[in-house]
């Protein structure tokens, strides 16, 4: 169970740091992505299934009866696990968009979709609690290591949100943007960029730049 629990922490992590990236670029995973991304699905749904027979704390008293176990995930986080584990690319996935020739209602519930997946983060503090009392770790740590995840992760949602609204109005309407945008277009013009893509915010390049740009907006405006 500690290897498992392990193995989906780190999907978690996965889903709620690459998810806002991939929406707030809008970009289209590649085959790894989306053969990952399937995985991801299917862990998920088998994390659901083990969860039926998974023992918890009560009380600093351990229940282990099966009833009683699949009773409580039922009235707790059995509806907020299924909701994070819906294969949207399956259900609503390039091939549907396109078929609908990219209708702006399909695409805002994709988008939707997709951010819902972060909501697998709530699967992080049963896992925590888990691991701490398999690894015996300090409650004081783990509070440390907690507070600084939060505000990392906050901070690098808080940058995403940035890029997906300067992308919805514009680079035009934000002024370090636009600098930024020009630089890239008269690099690519002269040569300097090496990517074929260079005007694109696809491009690996122009995706760092407008990331760490939004990140540093993003830290300002927290802190």
């Amino acid at each position: 169970r500690r290897t498992w629990d392990v193995l989906i922490a780190t999907i978690v992590l996965y889903c709620s740091l690459l998810v806002p990236v991939y929406v707030a670029f809008g970009v289209q995973e590649g085959t790894v992505f989306k053969l990952l991304d399937n995985a991801t699905d299917l862990l998920f749904m088998l994390d659901i299934a083990l969860n039926f027979f998974t023992g918890y704390y009560d009380r600093g008293v351990v229940v282990m009866d099966q009833a009683t176990v699949a009773n409580s995930y039922c009235r707790g986080w059995l509806m907020i696990d299924v909701v994070s584990s819906v294969p949207v690319d399956i259900l609503i996935g390039p091939r549907n968009l396109n078929a609908a020739g990219y209708n702006d209602s399909l695409i805002r519930l994709h988008i939707l979709l997709r951010l819902v997946k972060i909501s697998t983060l709530v699967r992080l503090q049963r896992i925590s609690q888990r691991l701490q009392l398999a690894f015996y770790v300090k409650n004081s740590l783990v509070t440390i290591i907690s507070a600084m995840f939060i505000m990392i992760l906050y901070t690098h949602w808080f940058a995403c949100g940035f890029i997906y609204l300067v992308r919805m109005e514009g680079v035009e309407d934000h002024a370090d943007f636009k600098d930024l945008h020009e630089k890239r277009l008269a690099a690519h013009a002269t040569g300097i960029g090496h990517s074929r893509y260079s005007t694109d915010l696809e491009d690996t390049e122009t995706m760092v730049g407008y990331y760490m740009l939004a990140l540093y907006h993003a830290i300002m405006m927290m802190f």
